[in-house]
């Protein structure tokens, strides 16, 4: 049993060869701090009994250069209770580099793992679980010191499908999280799927990296979520509808919402920093009912090619509920394109505007407050009903032929406005029913000359016959311009509600 001092692997040099890896066989009681050193480049693995409740630091020994980018530590006994932190980028040793890497469910105990320096290619601080099926019971920390340099050395990595049972964290200081970015990685490889049971809290950004799949269950409490890193390509699914998240960036990584609510008061914007092409670009799948804050993105986006997708997920037919802004930018407009059985409700005050894409989603879209604008080229072709139920649905600045175009049913209701501008063509095709409440208004802007044609046809409350309904005949429910020709000849009346 070896305590109380520095434990080191040396270093045997012949000529410019560093000694060989090494199998380390003795039991270690961590009773006081220790310092395991593993020379750059070298693997060398510990098959003793860990135990004891105080640090373990790593180092690369002395050296410069690549001399000091660090070794491998690897722990395989599945018996060890080492409780205690493993301490990597802090030592009173010199070089304090390496991985500490674990080969077993139980080869990591229950301590924590705790980095304070940021890994780059010439100083790598990284821990690696290493055991299939595994579930590593440990606490996940980032320190103050800088961040990495690199996804690729990120300081934690997992490489086979396993479970981490402990948290994520970014250190406390004045009572606050550091505002640190905390990424987490697998093997490429592999492609593994892990479970994430414990709760992430983070003070800046938290970058989850797969090119596998990241089950998310406990609660997300992070600034912001990136799931944009160049090549991941991988997915991140989200199953906790407590996650106190502002902004989410979607680039690369898929990104499923599988509960409820998962994104309450989130803001989902488009990567600001990727040419995102058809290879490369990822999706968000929807798996049930969800309420965000609005989408976004900034005037630095641009993409070739490619549009990021909402998608419904799995057989369900989902509802996404979004707020807006307070007020509409260039960087508050949404160009995502959105896909499936799934619905559009417009919730709160503010403004939220479709600027730039075709989608193809089959359910309905739903102004119930504020104002959603679909502008420029957006167009929902697809959907089977169009229903203003408050606020203003603005389509003044649409440039599009069949916005709505297979839509069966358009409805305005009391103190709620559709706007229509001079530019809208042929919005719908296909109605079998308009209703406008008796304080509800189709209205124009600009030198609208636009007919709206429909089987069936309610204002305030009355059916109206076969006829052309203008402002001349409902001043107070159709703007200027615009002519809404009902074909129902009167005896078996369809309003579709």
């Amino acid at each position: 049993m070896k305590t109380g001092r520095s434990i080191c692997v040396l270093a045997i040099l012949c000529g410019l060869t560093a000694a060989a890896d090494q199998t380390k066989p003795e039991n270690y009681n961590i009773s006081s701090s220790q310092t395991l050193t593993v020379l750059s480049g070298n693997v060398d693995t510990y098959t003793g009994l860990f135990t004891g409740t105080k640090n373990l630091y790593l180092s690369a020994g002395e050296g410069e250069g690549a001399a000091v980018r660090g070794g491998t530590a690897v722990l395989t006994n599945p018996e060890n209770t080492f409780s205690g932190t493993f301490y990597l980028g802090y030592t009173s040793g010199t070089n304090p580099n390496g991985v500490f890497r674990f080969d077993s469910a139980g080869a990591s105990g229950t301590a924590r793992c705790y980095t304070n320096g940021g890994s780059n290619k010439n100083a790598i601080r990284q821990f690696q679980f290493n055991a299939e099926g595994a579930t590593f019971h440990n606490n996940l920390e980032m320190g103050q010191a800088s961040g990495g340099s690199g996804f690729e050395y990120a300081p934690f990595k997992f490489m086979k499908s396993c479970t981490l049972a402990g948290t994520i964290v970014s250190a406390l200081s004045g009572g606050k999280r550091t505002e640190k970015t905390i990424t987490i990685i697998d093997d490429p490889n592999e492609r593994p799927t892990v479970s994430f049971l414990g709760n992430v809290e983070v003070g800046k950004y938290f970058s989850p990296v797969p090119t596998g799949t990241f089950k998310m269950y406990g609660t997300l409490t992070v600034p912001i979520l990136l799931v944009d890193v160049t090549n991941a390509l991988g997915t991140v699914e989200l199953y906790n509808s407590s996650n106190a998240i502002t902004h989410v960036n979607l680039g690369y990584t898929n990104l499923k919402l599988m509960a409820p609510d998962v994104l309450t008061n989130s803001v989902i914007q488009l990567s600001t920093t990727r040419n995102m092409t058809p290879e490369g670009v990822a999706d968000l799948y929807l798996y049930a009912d969800q309420h965000i804050k609005a989408f976004s993105r900034t005037t630095s986006w641009y993409q070739t090619g490619a549009a990021a997708v909402v998608r419904a997920g799995g057989t369900a037919s989902p509802t996404l509920a979004f707020d807006g802004h307070a007020e509409n930018s260039e960087a508050n407009r949404c160009r995502f394109a959105f896909d499936g059985p799934l619905s559009l409700v417009k919730t709160g005050v503010g403004i939220q505007d479709f600027d730039y894409r075709t989608s193809t989603m089959t359910g309905e879209i739903t102004v119930s407050n504020g104002t959603l604008r679909i502008s420029s080229v957006a167009k929902f072709p697809n959907v089977s009903a169009v229903n203003v139920e408050g606020g203003l649905l603005d389509l003044g600045d649409s440039s599009t032929t069949g916005c709505f175009a297979d839509a069966q049913r358009l409805s305005v209701a009391d103190n709620a406005q559709f706007l229509i501008g001079a530019s809208v063509k042929t919005p719908f095709t296909n109605l079998q029913s308009v209703v406008i409440g008796s304080t509800g208004k189709i209205e124009s802007t600009g030198a609208v000359s636009l007919t709206i044609e429909t089987e069936n046809l309610e204002i305030g409350g009355e059916t109206l016959f076969k006829g052309l309904y203008t402002s001349a005949t409902h001043p107070a429910n159709i703007g200027e311009g615009i002519t809404i020709k009902c074909n129902n000849k009167g005896g078996l009346i369809l309003i579709y509600r």
